[in-house]
């Protein structure tokens, strides 16, 4: 075998390697200022961020027809490339959250989420970003995803649904409501990034993961497999 020969299988085989680890190693980029000790959340200055404000007007004005009280605007982790801008209601002694949200690296895609609670260990996310597909399902994490789906009534009822299949499949129900939105956020988010990187060889599972974004797409907790939830800590 010539020098040539063997040069060029050597660059095919690092060619395939650098493909191969090219997504875990964005995933993992994006992904770790959110385990930064140091990181943090921040209230958006409203004439900076009066575009994403809104924006978001809309889903402010169904949160106050159904009751729901303002809680804050935020940039999470702040200062950082993988930035996230959330505002977020609260259902009235719950620790049940409507968050409207974008990401820096998306700065024209708008996201609605409602997120329950029902302990320390278990909680419900029904989401319009095909992004969260790409995270693989642990337990505790039930969650849902409805890409694009602008009406938030339809996203409230599929909601409600996976919220009483919680309730009459693993008798988990919304908490009271606990401590403020901020801690809940930072720990939450740290906890699934941990779950991630815990994962075995998760830097090239990513490729296994990415078919979910279609095949999972807008299919309700209560028709998939799979979802199970933790040790409750509380």
């Amino acid at each position: 075998m010539d020098a040539q020969t063997v040069t060029t299988i050597v660059g095919i085989v690092v060619g395939a390697i650098l493909v191969a680890l090219f997504p875990g190693v964005l995933m993992w980029y994006a992904a770790r200022p959110y385990l930064s000790p140091d990181a943090r959340m921040e209230p958006l200055d409203p004439e900076k961020f009066k575009d994403f404000l809104d924006a978001t007007r809309p889903t402010g004005l169904w949160a106050e027809r159904h009751g729901w009280h303002w809680v804050g605007a935020y940039a999470h982790p702040a200062g950082t490339i993988a930035e996230t801008h959330l505002e977020v209601w609260r259902s009235p002694g719950l620790d049940r959250f409507l968050i409207a949200y974008r990401h820096k690296l998306k700065p024209n895609a708008y996201y609605t989420e409602f997120m329950t609670l029902f302990d320390d260990a278990n909680h419900l996310d029904t989401l319009t970003s095909r992004d969260d597909l790409l995270l693989p399902d642990m337990p505790g994490r039930l969650f849902q995803v409805f890409p694009d789906m602008t009406d938030l009534d339809r996203l409230w009822f599929h909601h409600q649904e996976g919220e009483h299949w919680a309730a009459r499949t693993h008798a988990l129900k919304p908490r009271p409501a606990g401590e403020d939105f901020e801690a809940l956020w930072i720990h939450g988010a740290a906890r699934v990034i941990r779950g991630i990187f815990a994962k075995p060889l998760w830097f090239l599972r990513v490729w296994l993961w990415y078919p979910r974004t279609v095949t999972l797409a807008r299919k309700p907790v209560t028709s998939r497999r799979g979802l199970r939830p933790a040790l409750r800590i509380t």
